[in-house]
């Protein structure tokens, strides 16, 4: 557990609980009486505490963003983090677009990934199951076979009418890749409805003991994949940008009159060092400005992310502007944002509502939602920044030198 306080503190690497230690060092932190009572490596750490006087005291959980306490986060603390083998699919970016609803692109990601709960996966955890495969009852069950080269996965694929049998590859990662390059988008949507439901068929034999024939597992994908289709059909899914915050709902107009504001954080997690950037631009998209510096030492990229929130409000307040809509691809940082309270409870919670008071300021702030690759040059300017020790300031410059001189 970690300590929030008037210093807003962290747990030593001993253990020991810096933050009562921090009260009695004022808002500047005296080195000198730091390295009178505290051990060197605590003293850098102690350096690090963001300051937060407002704000009682209290306990938080140090390496879960929300503060909280969870069994998956105490298993990692005293195991360590795990990560899972590689696999040969790259196609992520295709992956995502593809047009099915997001639960069977989550079942399908985590088959890409492996870690579909097949026998013999559930083996390598150490639960006692039989290996067999539910459908057909002959060969070891793993994901290809379940998926693509099971008897009864095979009658679905014969039913469905799908080029299948021209579909090679040794896994199910490879498979699947060859998938995407061979058939049309259509024709993708339809094998993803159709691994799904060759999926739920496969549970079904698990769990109440009855697998239904491959016609009827054809039938029930394509009428879920037309239900599916017709209802996006009647109701478009809204744009990528997302709003949040904002101290007044103002008409179209100042929407369209405000400038705009491109940031981004950039955080190395060995030296814990972080840096901002932002561009801003005017209503008709030209330059205007642009700033970029070195922040406190951050936590996690979600802290990075929200304390260059703060700071970019913080530059645009003083430049006068009191009409603004920001942009950042953080998805974190805009739902915290939009909540009454912040889901928070540690130095993200704190930073986060800085920025809300921050906001309330402006008659007119939205903090948009887009994608990282429109906001490249904000991005660009935090990663130079972090190995500048000053704040860079550019004003009536062009954007080409910016970039120029990154």
């Amino acid at each position: 557990m970690a300590y929030v306080g008037p210093l807003v503190g962290r747990t030593s690497q001993q253990g020991a609980i810096i933050g009562p230690l921090a009260e009695c060092i004022t808002e500047e932190q005296d080195h000198s009486i730091l390295t009178d009572i505290l051990e060197p490596s605590d003293v850098d750490r102690v350096l690090r505490i963001p300051i937060s006087p407002d704000y009682e005291d209290s306990w938080f959980w140090y390496g879960d963003p929300r503060g909280c306490y969870t069994v998956k986060g105490g298993y990692r603390s005293m195991v360590g983090d795990y990560e899972t083998l590689p696999t040969n699919f790259d196609r992520w970016s295709p992956f995502w677009k593809i047009k099915v609803p997001p639960k069977w692109k989550t079942f399908l990601r985590r088959a890409l990934s492996d870690i579909l709960l097949v026998t013999t996966n559930l083996l390598k955890k150490r639960v006692e199951v039989d290996p067999s495969c539910p459908m057909c009852g002959i060969v070891h069950e793993d994901v290809m076979h379940s998926l693509v080269l099971c008897d009864f996965t095979q009658l679905v694929w014969h039913e469905s009418c799908l080029a299948f049998s021209s579909i090679m590859g040794g896994n199910f990662s490879l498979w699947f890749t060859n998938l995407l390059c061979s058939l049309s988008e259509d024709h993708v949507c339809w094998a993803v409805a159709i691994l799904y439901h060759v999926w739920k068929a496969r549970n079904d034999a698990v769990w109440s003991g009855y697998l239904p024939t491959p016609r009827r597992v054809v039938a029930a994908a394509k009428a879920s994949l037309q239900a599916w289709t017709a209802v996006r059909q009647r109701h478009p899914p809204v744009g990528q940008s997302e709003e949040v915050g904002g101290a007044v709902q103002p008409a179209q107009a100042s929407m369209s009159a405000s400038l705009v504001c491109y940031f981004d954080a950039s955080y190395n997690p060995v030296t814990l060092k972080a840096a901002f950037g932002a561009v801003l631009f005017d209503p008709g998209g030209n330059y205007v400005a642009a700033i970029a510096g070195p922040m406190i030492d951050c936590f996690s990229p979600l802290m990075a992310e929200t304390i260059a929130c703060k700071e970019v409000l913080a530059w645009l307040r003083d430049r006068g502007v009191d009409s603004i809509r920001i942009f950042t691809d953080c998805s974190q940082l805009c739902s915290g944002l939009s909540r009454p309270h912040s889901p928070y409870f540690s130095y993200v919670g704190l930073y986060i509502d800085a920025c809300k008071s921050a906001i309330a300021c402006f008659l007119f702030c939205h903090i948009n939602l887009v994608h990282r690759s429109m906001n490249i040059i904000a991005h660009t300017l935090a990663a130079a920044a972090v190995q500048q020790a000053s704040r860079l300031h550019w004003d009536s410059v062009p954007p080409d030198f910016i970039l120029a001189h990154l």
